[in-house]
């Protein structure tokens, strides 16, 4: 297992590679396909450098229609710089000031962001009931993550309390590596 990483850490310079923007280009366009018709907003819990952002603007939704939440300025920074027009907020989740920022969101976007927080239940568990929740995690281990899935079952297992599954997609990443999309509605 990997461990808890400082927002320092994160090096937005190596999430622009060719290799790290192509390989995830399958989960960037499964995940914008599940937002639904009528959206009012997204909130994209980890945006990181903003590559659904620009996924977003793509499928021909408004930037009013997207809020990026990510708690490194670095990685905020460069998303700003990548997709001006956006809106992107540097914050901490857990923070009441960010839970109340993204209230307003239909949609709770987290790719791969689940593996890389303390408690990632205490997360699913904060979104409000009814809301849209798309989000992807990994079957594979890696430095900065503190916990991964073995398969789509462990998944909903430990998510099912929270999250009235819809749909999922597997992905192949490199070798065995997968990453598993998945959309619901926080029940």
């Amino acid at each position: 297992m990997g461990r808890l990483f400082s927002a320092e850490e994160y090096n937005p310079e190596g999430y622009l590679k060719a290799w790290a923007l192509t390989i995830y280009n399958p989960m960037y366009k499964k995940a914008v396909s599940y937002l639904p018709d009528n959206l009012k907003r997204v909130a994209d819990i980890g945006c990181g450098i903003g590559n659904m952002a620009k996924w977003i603007g793509r499928a021909g939704y408004e930037t009013s229609q997207y809020l990026g939440v990510d708690f490194s300025g670095k990685m905020i920074a460069k998303a700003r710089e990548l997709n001006p027009g956006f809106e992107f907020i540097v914050g901490d989740i857990y923070n009441q000031d960010i839970q109340e920022a993204i209230d307003g969101c239909d949609v709770w976007m987290m790719l791969e962001f689940l593996e890389h927080v303390r408690d990632d239940v205490e997360v699913i568990r904060s979104i409000p009931s009814g809301k849209r929740v798309v989000f992807a995690v990994p079957n594979f281990d890696s430095k900065s993550h503190v916990r991964w899935f073995d398969n789509k079952k462990v998944v909903t297992g430990k998510y099912g309390d929270f999250v009235r599954f819809e749909d999922s997609e597997t992905f192949k990443i490199i070798k065995r590596k997968r990453i598993f999309v998945f959309k619901g509605k926080r029940k």
